[in-house]
């Protein structure tokens, strides 16, 4: 997954960094920037593994960011709008 994410300002999505939705934005609502789901941030854990990352709170198989990715591009079944 890539390092930025979308946060919801002013009716309209914009996106941010990694380290941005750690600190200044933490207790705020991401979406992914390629399929609109709800993902969330993760710090890097306290021996470098893993790095900072984002997830999908529910996985989507439509996106290449994720995990899990199938090979079909495809919007997320619970997009936030």
């Amino acid at each position: 997954m890539r390092d930025t994410c979308e946060i919801k300002a002013f009716k309209q999505w914009h996106s941010i960094t990694l380290e941005a939705a750690l600190t200044t934005y933490a207790r705020r609502e991401f979406r992914c920037p390629e399929c609109q789901g709800q993902i969330r941030a993760h710090k890097e854990g306290s021996s470098g593994v893993p790095r900072a990352h984002f997830e999908h709170l529910v996985a989507n198989p439509g996106c290449s960011l994720g995990n899990c990715f199938s090979g079909t591009p495809a919007r997320h079944l619970r997009p936030l709008a």
